[in-house]
């Protein structure tokens, strides 16, 4: 954008807000004479077909979406603004135009259940990412659940302790400080292992 100065690059959290200055942005990069392979951050509610086919074109093959949860419940309860069903069509989308979709999921999340978590599962084993990340949720200063977590209701539980965990490391050296009423720091882990 003209009147934003970046000393470094500038990067977008996610290309299509709104979508059609993803397809302006696109349009653009695809017109320009050296040719890249690129990678985007994406929101699934906002992933047209429209706004995939100018991705493509414009050298596009991977998008990640924060997918979060398979379950709608906990997706309504974190105000995702997104389902189920849409972040499913945002993966179809993708395929239909050549491009790869990684999901970002997490486990942890207010009032998250172990039928909440299998949703998770469900989702991913259904809309086949080609890669996907599953994380412990880890609420971070500055983030609305963290500072404000009585407006998404009870059954989060953190350790306060001060030390952030890596977000993302191997099976067996998983640690997580996040409990739900239902699953203990313990489950969590195994869980996201197990996944």
């Amino acid at each position: 954008q003209g009147a934003r100065q970046c000393r470094q690059p500038c990067v977008d959290d996610e290309i299509n807000i709104p979508p059609e200055r993803a397809i302006a942005v696109s349009e653009a990069i695809a017109a320009h004479p050296t040719k890249f392979l690129h990678r985007g951050f994406i929101k699934a509610e906002l992933f047209s077909a429209d706004v995939a086919r100018a991705m493509a074109k414009a050298g596009f093959v991977e998008v990640l979406t924060g997918v979060e949860s398979g379950s709608d419940r906990i997706l309504k309860r974190i105000r995702k603004n997104t389902t189920y069903a849409i972040n499913i069509q945002a993966a179809h989308i993708a395929r239909d135009h050549c491009i790869r979709l990684k999901a970002s999921t997490m486990l942890g999340l207010p009032g998250e259940t172990l039928e909440d978590v299998m949703l998770t599962k469900q989702w991913l084993l259904e809309a086949k990412p080609e890669a996907f990340d599953v994380c412990i949720y880890q609420p971070m200063p500055g983030s609305p659940i963290y500072d404000e977590p009585e407006k998404y209701g009870v059954g989060l539980f953190y350790e306060q302790d001060g030390q952030i965990l890596p977000y993302k490391t191997f099976t067996g050296n998983y640690r997580a400080k996040t409990r739900t009423e239902t699953l203990s720091s313990e489950d969590l882990v195994r869980l996201r292992d197990e996944i």
